[in-house]
């Protein structure tokens, strides 16, 4: 019962942050901080030094990079909750419509649909590294940032 009354208590309350989970904005802080401190600096004296580009032409090849990996992690979400909702019979715009039934105000099938999309990220990511990487702005920094970029 405790366990149910704390999925229930977590359950689309932005107030309770979930400790379990790996991505919780307190651990994307951190990511993106490490990512900064260490690999866009890298990148950064890579390019400036061994390319002789001028910082403010590197800085904005790096963000393009990062622009062009949010788009794309964008797009696989959005390909992968469409077809969940395909594959169980919903219309396409499920998660647009607002929910009017129940008593909690929210579709629990939203919430399903949701976990699914999280859950099958695990298993898709070097799918979805392959495809950034085919970029053409990402394929462009990877060529002349040597393997700092690829870490990157």
């Amino acid at each position: 019962l405790s366990m149910v009354a704390g999925r229930k208590m977590k359950d689309n309350n932005p107030a309770i942050a979930d400790l379990s989970d790996p991505n919780r904005p307190e651990r994307l802080t951190e990511q993106f901080r490490e990512i900064y401190d260490n690999a866009w600096t890298d990148v950064l004296d890579c390019l400036t030094e061994n390319e002789k580009v001028k910082d403010e032409v590197a800085v904005k090849q790096i963000v393009d990079v990062l622009q062009a990996i949010f788009e794309q992690c964008k797009c696989q979400i959005e390909k992968r909750k469409q077809t969940i909702i395909k594959l169980i019979g919903y219309p396409e715009d499920t998660l647009e419509k607002q929910y009017t039934g129940g008593k909690d105000g929210h579709d629990p099938t939203v919430k399903i649909i949701k976990d699914l999309v999280q859950g099958s990220a695990g298993r898709i990511w070097e799918e979805v590294i392959q495809e950034i990487k085919k970029t053409p702005v990402v394929t462009e920094i990877l060529q002349t940032g040597e393997e700092k970029s690829d870490i990157f």
